[in-house]
């Protein structure tokens, strides 16, 4: 007897926690809904408020062990651009992107908050002559990637192996040399992405940054205009205090910004 209330306290402690839970994605999303509802009729204080309820619901959840995934991320990351908070959701559409790479609503969508913001620095001349030669790298996940560099060597090393055994020396030497280069490029292409997932990157969620050459407000501004909410970067270092960051942005510049004004995550 003793057994079974032991086992039935430890179903109700796992099962009524996670059905609680459910409950409260289902009324985040419908709060999320009704405040579109309410944007399109023109009620901008009653869409705010659903918003606001959402976000917390949203934000909540994430506090909670164990809870974090890509839908939850996903949908806290709508409430936010509807929110015209765009760091914030550029955050949250990169994490849920993290955690499903090949989601290409996600994907979608980060696209969209990216366009809406103010500052669209344009990426250094060698970073963009790369994304042309391999847009591969930037287009396709890390995952993928990963896969067809399998592929290649699957089939490299069988093509190898039957050149050996066979007089067909000019083809097979000709499929060799192809797949031999497609495995090269791919390994290094994977190889960048693993060395770059050890960086910290970021996004200002601040309305407005003036970055600093120094990491204090004493210093001259690092740039002739301020950043604003949405911008990303490359964390290169923090002060002493961890109160300053010292970044690195999409056009190559570098300044210091307050570490409030932003939200890190590593990439």
């Amino acid at each position: 007897m003793k057994t079974l209330l032991t086992i039935a306290f430890l179903f109700i402690s796992i099962v009524l926690p996670a059905q609680t839970q459910l409950e409260r994605l289902q009324q985040a999303e419908k709060l999320y809904l009704d405040g579109l509802q309410a944007e399109n009729d023109h009620d901008r204080a009653k869409a705010t408020d659903a918003w606001n309820q959402a976000a917390a619901i949203y934000s909540e959840l994430l506090d909670t062990d164990g809870f974090d995934n890509a839908k939850l991320r996903y949908n806290l990351a709508n409430v936010c651009l509807a929110q015209k908070k765009l760091g914030l959701a550029i955050h949250n559409y990169k994490i849920a992107l993290e955690l499903e790479p090949d989601n290409e609503r996600i994907a979608a969508n980060l696209d969209v908050a990216r366009s809406l913001r103010k500052d669209n620095l344009t990426a250094a001349e060698k970073d963009l002559v790369l994304k042309t030669l391999f847009f591969f790298h930037y287009d396709i996940s890390f995952d993928t990637r990963r896969i067809i560099f399998y592929c290649f060597y699957t089939i490299l090393f069988l093509t190898i192996v039957i050149r050996i055994f066979t007089h067909r020396h000019v083809a097979l030497t000709t499929i060799i040399a192809i797949t031999a280069s497609c495995s090269i490029v791919l390994a290094v292409s994977l190889g960048i992405s693993w060395k770059a997932r050890n960086k910290t990157i970021g996004v200002i969620t601040a309305k407005v940054v003036h970055a600093k050459v120094g990491s204090s407000n004493s210093y001259q501004d690092a740039f002739d205009t301020p950043l604003h909410d949405g911008t990303e970067f490359m964390l290169i270092e923090t002060d002493s205090s961890n109160q300053w960051l010292y970044v690195r942005l999409d056009n190559g510049s570098e300044g210091w910004i307050p570490a409030d004004t932003a939200l890190l995550a590593k990439h």
